[in-house]
Protein backbone atom coordinates (compact mmCIF):
# COMPACT_ATOMS: atom_id res chain seq x y z
CA UNK A 1 0.00 0.00 0.00
CA UNK A 2 1.07 3.59 -0.62
CA UNK A 3 1.30 4.38 3.12
CA UNK A 4 3.78 1.52 3.53
CA UNK A 5 6.06 3.03 0.88
CA UNK A 6 6.18 6.56 2.28
CA UNK A 7 8.81 6.76 5.01
CA UNK A 8 10.06 9.67 7.09
CA UNK A 9 13.50 11.08 6.32
CA UNK A 10 16.66 11.67 8.24
CA UNK A 11 16.79 15.33 9.28
CA UNK A 12 20.10 17.18 9.73
CA UNK A 13 19.74 20.44 11.66
CA UNK A 14 22.13 23.37 11.72
CA UNK A 15 22.44 27.11 12.03
CA UNK A 16 24.11 28.88 9.14
CA UNK A 17 25.13 32.45 8.51
CA UNK A 18 24.36 34.00 5.12
CA UNK A 19 27.66 35.45 3.76
CA UNK A 20 25.68 38.43 2.39
CA UNK A 21 24.19 39.13 5.81
CA UNK A 22 27.26 38.62 7.98
CA UNK A 23 26.05 41.00 10.69
CA UNK A 24 22.83 39.06 11.27
CA UNK A 25 22.34 36.12 13.60
CA UNK A 26 22.69 32.56 12.26
CA UNK A 27 19.44 31.10 10.98
CA UNK A 28 18.19 27.56 11.67
CA UNK A 29 18.01 25.29 8.61
CA UNK A 30 17.34 21.61 8.01
CA UNK A 31 18.04 19.08 5.30
CA UNK A 32 16.12 15.85 4.74
CA UNK A 33 17.50 12.62 3.30
CA UNK A 34 16.09 9.15 2.78
CA UNK A 35 19.55 7.59 2.85
CA UNK A 36 22.67 8.21 4.91
CA UNK A 37 25.98 6.32 4.86
CA UNK A 38 28.89 5.71 7.19
CA UNK A 39 32.31 4.38 6.26
CA UNK A 40 34.55 2.63 8.77
CA UNK A 41 36.81 -0.39 9.18
CA UNK A 42 35.76 -3.66 10.79
CA UNK A 43 32.56 -4.69 12.56
CA UNK A 44 31.68 -6.50 15.76
CA UNK A 45 30.23 -9.98 15.10
CA UNK A 46 26.86 -10.90 16.63
CA UNK A 47 26.26 -7.39 17.94
CA UNK A 48 22.77 -7.04 19.40
CA UNK A 49 20.60 -4.25 17.92
CA UNK A 50 20.42 -2.51 21.28
CA UNK A 51 24.21 -2.19 21.19
CA UNK A 52 24.48 -1.07 17.55
CA UNK A 53 25.96 2.25 18.66
CA UNK A 54 29.15 0.42 19.63
CA UNK A 55 30.03 -0.04 15.95
CA UNK A 56 29.03 3.47 14.90
CA UNK A 57 31.48 6.32 14.33
CA UNK A 58 28.50 8.62 15.11
CA UNK A 59 29.03 10.43 11.79
CA UNK A 60 26.81 10.05 8.69
CA UNK A 61 26.97 11.45 5.17
CA UNK A 62 24.46 11.56 2.30
CA UNK A 63 27.35 10.84 -0.09
CA UNK A 64 28.00 7.14 -0.67
CA UNK A 65 31.42 7.78 -2.22
CA UNK A 66 32.45 9.95 0.72
CA UNK A 67 31.61 7.06 3.05
CA UNK A 68 33.71 4.90 0.72
CA UNK A 69 36.72 7.17 1.30
CA UNK A 70 36.28 6.97 5.06
CA UNK A 71 36.09 3.18 4.77
CA UNK A 72 39.33 2.77 2.80
CA UNK A 73 41.40 5.68 4.12
CA UNK A 74 40.05 6.59 7.55
CA UNK A 75 39.44 10.04 8.97
CA UNK A 76 41.76 13.04 8.82
CA UNK A 77 41.15 14.65 12.20
CA UNK A 78 43.86 17.19 12.98
CA UNK A 79 44.91 19.53 10.12
CA UNK A 80 48.54 19.64 11.29
CA UNK A 81 48.93 15.88 10.91
CA UNK A 82 49.54 13.86 7.77
CA UNK A 83 46.78 12.52 5.56
CA UNK A 84 45.05 9.37 6.74
CA UNK A 85 46.03 5.99 5.32
CA UNK A 86 44.32 3.83 7.90
CA UNK A 87 44.53 0.04 7.82
CA UNK A 88 43.00 -1.49 10.95
CA UNK A 89 40.41 -3.86 9.49
CA UNK A 90 38.24 -4.58 6.46
CA UNK A 91 36.55 -1.50 4.96
CA UNK A 92 32.80 -1.45 5.56
CA UNK A 93 29.93 0.88 4.68
CA UNK A 94 26.75 1.17 6.70
CA UNK A 95 23.47 2.43 5.25
CA UNK A 96 20.86 3.86 7.59
CA UNK A 97 17.55 2.07 7.14
CA UNK A 98 14.25 3.76 6.31
CA UNK A 99 12.46 5.17 9.33
CA UNK A 100 8.87 5.29 10.48
CA UNK A 101 9.44 8.71 12.07
CA UNK A 102 11.75 11.64 11.41
CA UNK A 103 15.22 10.90 12.75
CA UNK A 104 17.08 13.97 14.00
CA UNK A 105 20.83 14.58 13.73
CA UNK A 106 22.94 17.67 14.21
CA UNK A 107 25.29 19.14 11.65
CA UNK A 108 28.93 18.02 11.87
CA UNK A 109 30.89 21.13 12.85
CA UNK A 110 34.04 19.58 11.41
CA UNK A 111 32.89 20.85 8.00
CA UNK A 112 32.27 24.43 9.17
CA UNK A 113 33.80 27.29 7.21
CA UNK A 114 34.79 29.18 10.38
CA UNK A 115 36.86 27.12 12.82
CA UNK A 116 38.45 29.23 15.54
CA UNK A 117 38.18 29.06 19.31
CA UNK A 118 35.92 26.49 20.95
CA UNK A 119 34.22 23.98 18.68
CA UNK A 120 30.84 25.25 19.94
CA UNK A 121 31.62 28.54 18.21
CA UNK A 122 32.49 27.08 14.82
CA UNK A 123 30.22 28.56 12.19
CA UNK A 124 28.75 27.58 8.82
CA UNK A 125 28.96 30.62 6.57
CA UNK A 126 27.34 29.83 3.25
CA UNK A 127 24.04 29.45 1.44
CA UNK A 128 22.03 26.33 2.18
CA UNK A 129 22.16 25.16 -1.45
CA UNK A 130 25.97 25.24 -1.40
CA UNK A 131 26.31 23.05 1.69
CA UNK A 132 26.43 19.26 1.75
CA UNK A 133 25.39 18.51 5.33
CA UNK A 134 26.89 15.66 7.31
CA UNK A 135 25.07 14.47 10.40
CA UNK A 136 26.23 13.57 13.89
CA UNK A 137 24.16 11.37 16.17
CA UNK A 138 22.40 13.08 19.07
CA UNK A 139 22.16 11.48 22.52
CA UNK A 140 19.10 9.46 23.46
CA UNK A 141 16.50 11.20 25.61
CA UNK A 142 17.12 9.10 28.70
CA UNK A 143 20.94 9.24 28.78
CA UNK A 144 23.04 12.05 27.29
CA UNK A 145 26.08 9.74 27.27
CA UNK A 146 24.50 7.25 24.86
CA UNK A 147 24.20 8.13 21.16
CA UNK A 148 20.94 7.63 19.32
CA UNK A 149 22.25 5.48 16.50
CA UNK A 150 19.84 4.87 13.59
CA UNK A 151 19.10 1.33 12.54
CA UNK A 152 21.44 0.34 9.74
CA UNK A 153 22.60 -2.44 7.48
CA UNK A 154 26.03 -3.15 6.02
CA UNK A 155 26.41 -2.94 2.27
CA UNK A 156 27.58 -6.27 0.81
CA UNK A 157 31.34 -6.72 0.60
CA UNK A 158 30.95 -7.15 -3.15
CA UNK A 159 29.42 -3.66 -3.40
CA UNK A 160 32.18 -2.08 -1.30
CA UNK A 161 34.78 -3.83 -3.47
CA UNK A 162 33.06 -2.67 -6.66
CA UNK A 163 32.97 0.95 -5.50
CA UNK A 164 36.59 0.75 -4.36
CA UNK A 165 37.74 -0.60 -7.73
CA UNK A 166 35.82 2.11 -9.57
CA UNK A 167 37.45 4.82 -7.43
CA UNK A 168 40.90 3.27 -7.95
CA UNK A 169 40.42 3.26 -11.72
CA UNK A 170 39.40 6.92 -11.74
CA UNK A 171 42.47 7.75 -9.67
CA UNK A 172 44.76 5.86 -12.06
CA UNK A 173 43.11 7.42 -15.11
CA UNK A 174 43.33 10.91 -13.63
CA UNK A 175 39.57 11.20 -14.16
CA UNK A 176 38.43 12.03 -10.64
CA UNK A 177 35.35 14.22 -10.48
CA UNK A 178 35.27 17.39 -8.40
CA UNK A 179 33.19 15.50 -5.83
CA UNK A 180 35.75 12.66 -5.77
CA UNK A 181 38.49 15.17 -4.95
CA UNK A 182 36.32 16.83 -2.32
CA UNK A 183 35.47 13.47 -0.76
CA UNK A 184 39.14 12.47 -0.51
CA UNK A 185 40.13 15.82 0.96
CA UNK A 186 37.28 16.10 3.45
CA UNK A 187 37.52 12.53 4.69
CA UNK A 188 41.19 11.58 4.73
CA UNK A 189 42.85 14.93 3.95
CA UNK A 190 44.24 13.58 0.67
CA UNK A 191 45.17 16.20 -1.92
CA UNK A 192 45.88 15.76 -5.64
CA UNK A 193 49.64 15.93 -5.07
CA UNK A 194 49.37 12.82 -2.85
CA UNK A 195 47.51 10.73 -5.40
CA UNK A 196 50.39 8.30 -5.94
CA UNK A 197 50.36 7.31 -2.26
CA UNK A 198 46.57 7.16 -2.25
CA UNK A 199 46.56 4.80 -5.25
CA UNK A 200 49.06 2.49 -3.56
CA UNK A 201 47.04 2.43 -0.35
CA UNK A 202 43.71 1.80 -2.05
CA UNK A 203 45.20 -0.95 -4.21
CA UNK A 204 46.75 -2.57 -1.14
CA UNK A 205 43.44 -2.46 0.77
CA UNK A 206 41.54 -4.04 -2.11
CA UNK A 207 44.12 -6.79 -2.45
CA UNK A 208 44.39 -7.46 1.27
CA UNK A 209 40.70 -7.54 2.17
CA UNK A 210 38.91 -8.33 -1.09
CA UNK A 211 41.41 -10.49 -2.90
CA UNK A 212 42.33 -8.32 -5.85
CA UNK A 213 42.39 -4.95 -7.55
Amino acid sequence: MWFEIIKKPYVINAEILNPKEIEDSPQPVRWKFNKLFQGSQGKTPNLKPIHSYEDSTLHWTPRLNEALCYAFFGSFVVPTEKSSYKDEDKPTIKQALKTEQDFQLRMDEGYAEYQQGDRDNWMFINNKKNITPRGVELPVDYDYRMPNTPKYKYLPDSKVEELGKELLQRMKDNSLTSKDKENLKNSAGILEKEMENAIKHLGMMLSKYFGGQ
